[in-house]
């Protein structure tokens, strides 16, 4: 593909809409942590209660963060999400610190954590298939839709995924009533679950619902290829938010009500797990097939949003700008491709857990500080911003930041490697600023040959 002007934009007319953004946050979000993370969960909790509190604390604090970066959106509609709004709040270091783990932890793993799922499902109800090259070809499919036409990219985003959200919900139906018997747990709370809500196991756990709700930010990222009519950001971020914790809590209660606690503790493939229990072993392969190809949509929202993000870097940073470089048709390509080269990397080299809690932690502090940078916009541009503003300011931003603060300094405690691998990654981000800026400076010193 033939590169054109790294900083040309596309045209309105090949800008997204309310549908396709939607569809982004939706696919974005459902990814593989409803269908793998139970097993985690139930390996500490027996209480049907606090397993779905944990579902609906992390859609609150998703919901929250939501309503905060809606308003960032407003204020700087330019695409990058975490990455521009640090860059314009605080300082462009720790915006490019972001940046990077965006682009590593935001995208890449959760697409290689995606396409390993897609691998093991598949697998799983087709022996002969290998679960590494189901990944590796799942992940080329997922990225070639978003190599060529602005078109493409959006017919192709909104199909998938009302199929993956028609799939979930027939599943989840078909599951209850299919099953022969609802397994004897309770959904009510008991003065045993308080002390469980409140202590660092649950914190753990809900890294692992937060990192399920990931996405819900995904159309910040593109905000710049959004259509500024009909306030489509602010639109699409709250009605996928609130379209997905109803779809969790179903899906969930779902999976408590068919299966039993033991055969799904510790698991991956909890889908599969709750389809045998319900339509038994040709009804698992099928369902096995059915989710996998599910998790396509989400391969696909993540390839489409966070290659915008790098996007961005390579035109504000003079030495990557060949990331910004569009084809004739205004689509990053490079950016595309860069990222699903990443993807095979985390594919290669890392375990499912360890992605998980190593980038939950990363992503973890990136969204807490561009939250709490609302209160510095605010303070600093005071009187100027007639765009949308959050309702109930300032509960949202504070309710968010107390529970993903809780989270992480729980989990620093809980899971000490990978937090402190979370933090140096996001700490590495500002020295590689730094270096950059002095490779600039190097470089704009240099005597030029004659």
């Amino acid at each position: 593909m033939a590169g054109v002007n790294a900083g040309s934009g596309a045209p309105a007319s090949q800008k997204f809409g309310l549908q396709t953004s939607t569809a982004v946050v939706l696919s974005n979000i459902i990814g593989v942590g409803v269908f793998t993370s139970l097993g985690f969960q139930i390996a500490e909790f027996r209480s049907g209660f606090v397993l779905l509190f944990l579902w609906l604390v992390g859609g609150v604090t998703a919901l929250c963060g939501a309503l905060t970066y809606a308003e960032l959106g407003a204020r700087y509609p330019r695409s990058g999400g975490e990455y521009n709004y640090l860059r314009e709040a605080v300082h462009p270091a720790m915006g490019l610190a972001s940046g990077i783990v965006t682009i590593l932890m935001g995208f890449g793993a959760p697409i290689a954590l995606v396409a390993i799922t897609f691998g093991e499902y598949l697998s799983s109800s087709l022996p002969g298939i290998s679960p590494f090259y189901a990944a590796i070809v799942v992940t080329i499919c997922g990225t070639s839709l978003h190599l060529f036409t602005y078109r493409t990219s959006s017919r192709s985003q909104s199909s998938v995924t009302y199929v993956k959200i028609g799939l979930i919900i027939l599943f989840c139906i078909a599951c209850l009533v299919a099953v022969p018997n609802f397994q004897e747990i309770s959904f009510v709370p008991t003065t045993n679950d308080v002390p469980l809500v409140f202590s660092g196991s649950f914190a753990v756990a809900l890294v692992f619902v937060n990192y399920s709700y990931l996405g819900w930010n995904a159309v910040n990222y593109m905000s710049g290829d959004l259509r500024t009519d009909s306030n489509v950001l602010t639109h699409s971020l709250l009605i996928g938010t609130l379209i997905v914790c109803a779809l969790y809590l179903f899906l969930n209660y779902t999976f408590l009500t068919v299966a039993p606690l033991d055969a799904m503790d510790g698991k991956i493939e909890i889908g599969i797990i709750v389809a045998r229990e319900a339509f038994s072993e040709q009804g698992a392969m099928l369902m096995g097939i059915v989710l996998a190809i599910s998790l396509i949509a989400t391969i696909s929202a993540m390839v489409l949003a966070g290659s915008r993000v790098i996007h961005r870097v390579g035109e504000d940073e003079s030495l990557f700008t060949f990331l910004a470089i569009r084809n004739k048709n205004h689509i990053p390509w490079v950016a595309v491709l860069l990222l699903a080269g990443v993807a095979f990397l985390f594919i290669l080299t890392s375990t499912f857990r360890n992605i998980l809690l190593y980038a939950g932690f990363a992503l973890g502090i990136s969204s807490f500080f561009t939250v709490l940078s609302i209160f510095v916009m605010r303070y600093r541009d005071k009187g100027k911003h007639t765009g949308y503003t959050m309702p109930w300011y300032p509960v949202p931003p504070i309710v968010f930041l107390v529970l993903m603060g809780g989270t992480l300094t729980y989990l620093l405690i809980e899971e000490t490697r990978q937090s402190i691998f979370g933090a140096l990654t996001y700490a590495a981000g500002a020295f590689i600023y730094y270096g950059l800026r002095f490779l600039d400076r190097f470089s704009a010193t240099k005597p030029v040959k004659d």
